[in-house]
């Protein structure tokens, strides 16, 4: 299971709603978390497909709005990441991993608020994340 944090955007409404003298709250990109159940497959490609949660934002309840990532959307290792073997090595050692979108695959679903239409928009995702092993301090709570 990853979670990662993702950004959506939506330049051409920012961009009439500031032309519009809208708050800028309004149109600001929407932050949320994406929760993969997904598999590492094959060439070391993270299998995504989960759910996601949008944080606090003007336009868009939390409570109402709906992110979906559906399988087989795959990100890919940047290039000279190298084997399973030496992936899990850099990382063991605190080095940093990034795995890139594949912009052109239309995978997540965005469902709005009933206040907004209801309606549900396909989208893609862009860019990549990274992993990097974080140090545990031996302590349990």
């Amino acid at each position: 299971e990853v979670e990662f944090r993702s950004q959506i955007t939506f330049p051409e409404l920012a961009e009439t709603l500031e032309d519009m003298g809208a708050d800028p709250s309004v149109y600001a990109p929407v932050d949320m978390a994406i929760r993969s159940k997904g598999a590492v497959l094959e060439g070391h490609c993270l299998r995504l497909a989960g759910e996601g949660t949008i944080d606090s934002h003007r336009l868009f309840n939390p409570k109402e709005t709906r992110v979906d990532v559906r399988a087989p959307s795959k990100c890919k290792p940047d290039v000279g990441a190298g084997s399973a073997d030496q992936i899990r090595e850099a990382l063991r050692n605190g080095k940093s991993v990034s795995w890139n979108f594949n912009p052109k695959e239309k995978r997540v679903d965005l469902t709005l608020p009933e206040s907004l239409g209801g309606e549900t928009h396909v989208l893609s995702l862009a860019g990549s994340y990274t992993l990097t092993i974080a140090e545990s301090s031996g302590e349990s709570s």
